[in-house]
């Protein structure tokens, strides 16, 4: 007798192009799964062994699938069908080909069942506790580009659509995006997040937004405040590219602009020289004259008289001298407390440590040295602090590097 199996029909089996894949029986899983492994079967065109191995239920990557390859080979609701398993897990989550694929006009016709196609992308796909799997940020910025793509269909409708049908569509909507922007907060996808928030605004105004909104309302406030959140992040680390990005686009709330505006001068006020110096100098282009008031306002407290001076200048005695012997250390380290906790007076910067220079809070010790030139900390400047305001009464001792 023969034991040869006849030929596995595959085509018959996954169905064609564009064509919804059937469900099929254990045994006709197995026959594709054996066809996999048959060394012939890496000569099928990728969108074949793409649904050969989704029917067959067999993990696959589309990781270098062009956006087209995929929309061809399975349709575009077949992709969304099964867009969980187009994407891929290591760390963070990665979907933009799908994602990608799905980028047409034909979701239009569906925007609600869309947005919750995507919002499986955002669910913890290990089932272990405390998974913190999360979108990586080129897909989030795919799902954001989309949820403002599908923004416009929902606002349409409006007037059309009942009031209920349109209330879960647009709870759908910014509850994605809230997700969304939360499993991968960074400046991009807040500006991304933040048009789609002020396009919703415009249409509807803060009022129906409450109504619809109900108890979701509180994640559009936090879509529509993102830039004020995250400017004095940006500010302290010295991203002057992120910081031009977010400023370009707060002007499309008009409460927000001015709440920016506010935050930046309350960050300039608070930290003053202890902000980098391109921080300082982009907040006093962006804030205009104000910002050179506030500059000036920060080394002027009213809190603060001529002993804070001779304080600091006592305290880097008791510093210069710390290694003289036992009791000059033991001075030093009770007269740093009694400072510290008295007068708010500390010093900061490790001498040695280089830096580039900055006028407002180095002191060169000889020549005369440009702002920016890299130097080296010989001396460590004082500092005082009240709450979250910071002013430098000593500036620290530099020399340029060599």
């Amino acid at each position: 007798m023969e034991s040869s199996q006849a030929p596995v029909d595959w085509r018959a089996l996954v169905g064609r192009f564009g064509e919804p894949i059937p469900k099929l029986k254990r045994d006709e899983k197995v026959r594709l799964k054996a066809l996999l492994k048959d060394p012939e079967s890496k000569k099928f065109e990728r969108g074949w062994l793409l649904r050969i191995s989704l029917a067959a239920t067999v993990p696959i990557s589309v990781r270098g699938y062009k956006p087209e390859e995929i929309r061809e080979a399975l349709g575009v609701w077949g992709a969304m069908h099964f867009i969980t398993k187009l994407s891929t897990v290591h760390h963070e989550v990665a979907a933009s080909e799908v994602l990608q694929a799905l980028d047409t006009p034909a979701i239009f016709q569906q925007p609600r069942d869309t947005l919750v196609v995507l919002g499986k992308l955002i669910k913890p796909r290990d089932k272990m506790k405390g998974s913190t799997t999360r979108l990586n940020s080129e897909s989030s910025l795919y799902v954001l580009r989309i949820a403002r793509k599908l923004s416009r269909p929902i606002l349409d409708t409006e007037q059309l659509s009942g009031r209920e049908a349109f209330r879960r569509s647009l709870t759908a909507l910014v509850d994605l995006v809230f997700r969304t922007t939360k499993s991968c907060e960074n400046p991009e996808t807040a500006v991304a997040a933040f048009e789609v928030a002020a396009e919703v605004r415009g249409r509807l105004g803060v009022h129906k937004l409450k109504d619809a909104l109900l108890q979701q309302f509180t994640k559009f406030e936090y879509l529509a405040s993102l830039p004020v959140q995250l400017i004095p992040v940006i500010l302290t680390k010295g991203c002057m590219t992120d910081a031009d990005l977010i400023s370009s686009r707060i002007g499309l709330i008009d409460d927000e602009r001015e709440n920016f505006r506010q935050k930046v001068q309350s960050l300039i006020y608070e930290k003053g020289v202890t902000l980098p110096l391109a921080s300082r100098q982009w907040a006093e282009s962006f804030l205009g004259g104000p910002a050179r008031t506030q500059m000036q306002h920060v080394n002027i407290d009213t809190d603060a008289d001529v002993n804070l001076e001779r304080m600091a200048t006592l305290l880097l005695s008791a510093w210069d001298a710390k290694d003289e012997g036992e009791k000059s250390q033991h001075l030093y380290k009770t007269f740093s407390g009694i400072c510290r906790t008295g007068f708010n007076l500390v010093l900061e910067g490790a001498p040695g440590r280089s830096a580039s220079f900055d006028p407002s809070l180095h002191e060169a010790s000889g020549k005369q040295i440009m702002t920016g030139e890299p130097v080296t900390l010989l001396r460590p400047w004082v500092q005082w602090m009240k709450g979250s305001a910071i002013r430098v009464i000593v500036r620290a001792l530099v020399k340029p590097n060599n």
